[in-house]
């Protein structure tokens, strides 16, 4: 009998996904350097932010908990919570960050 590879369950590339699912509306795509600058700094340059807006309006919950875990590694504790909020506040999002938010 022949023994079966197990392979080990790769984690998804929430940048990635998130942005694809910010970019699909849009001729230009917001790139992941883009999205981490945006995420890590709290600040959305005019032309990216209806990518932004778009991410927090559209995406599943899980695939925004997932981004915020990959991009926190990055930054202090608590102060991608505190730019997601003022980035979310900013731009009008309609689904509040605290939905999806998991704070560290």
């Amino acid at each position: 009998m022949r023994k079966r590879k197990v392979s080990k369950a790769r984690r998804p590339d929430f940048i990635a996904m998130a942005c694809t699912t910010a970019s699909v509306s849009f001729r230009e795509v917001l790139t992941p350097d883009e999205l981490i600058n945006v995420l890590l700094s709290g600040k959305v340059s005019k032309k990216r932010r209806p990518h932004v807006r778009t991410l927090f309006d559209e995406a599943p919950p899980a695939l925004l908990q997932g981004l915020a875990e990959d991009v926190a590694r990055w930054t202090k504790p608590g102060q991608l919570e505190r730019n997601l909020r003022r980035l979310a506040s900013g731009l009008g999002a309609t689904h509040g960050v605290e939905r999806w938010l998991k704070s560290g």
